[in-house]
């Protein structure tokens, strides 16, 4: 798959939100990256703008479906990537 065939899809608040993320949009067949041209992602600590997660384009409706049949808080999320409880500074 290309850079190209990729496009912004969501933004978290976490580097392990997002990968929570995007670990169950792979799980169901939705190819997905954390953004690489996001400096936070690439050194996986979480700043203040945020994660994005890209997914391929025509895949779009399947990963908003995906992911609206979850009923995680970023906070969960965090959880079951890190089993970290606290808050997000």
């Amino acid at each position: 798959m290309r850079a190209d065939d990729f496009v912004p899809f969501a933004s978290f608040s976490s580097v392990a939100s997002a990968q929570a993320a995007k670990a169950l949009l792979e799980t169901e067949d939705v190819e997905c990256l954390l953004d690489p041209s996001d400096p936070f992602a690439v050194a996986l600590v979480s700043g203040s703008q945020g994660v994005r997660l890209l997914v391929v384009s025509h895949l779009q409706h399947r990963a908003r479906l995906v992911l609206s049949q979850t009923h995680f808080s970023e906070q969960e999320l965090r959880f079951l990537t890190t089993g970290d409880l606290s808050e997000a500074e």
